[in-house]
């Protein structure tokens, strides 16, 4: 059976390459704890959406799509997505994933 780099449901269960031995801390962080992760320099961002690649945000461009893409569109109610609410009807819930290495990774999982 071969492993798929595809997205095939949300929320994630399992990150793709290279990130297959983290596990899930948290879903549904805040902007606050978001912003807290960013801060580190080896942070990696990997973007979900449900019939496309997951997508690893280059390191070079991540503060940039945080701060214009994902920060606006962030929604920590995960009982009730009002995609209304957020620029361009979709938004982005974040989750917080811990690989074996020690190294973070934050999942941004696009509803829409």
């Amino acid at each position: 059976m071969s492993m798929t780099n595809q997205t095939i449901q949300i929320p994630v269960e399992r990150l793709p390459h290279p990130f297959a031995d983290a596990h899930l801390v948290l879903r549904g962080i805040s902007l606050l704890r978001a912003k807290e992760l960013i801060k580190i320099p080896e942070l990696n961002i990997v973007l979900a959406n449900v019939g496309f690649d997951f997508e690893i945000v280059d390191l070079t461009n991540r503060y940039g799509i945080f701060k214009n893409e994902i920060s606006p569109r962030i929604c920590t109610d995960l009982e009730r997505i009002e995609l209304s609410q957020y620029p361009g009807n979709y938004c982005y819930v974040l989750s917080e994933w811990l690989c074996k290495n020690g190294s973070f990774t934050l999942l941004a999982e696009v509803h829409h």
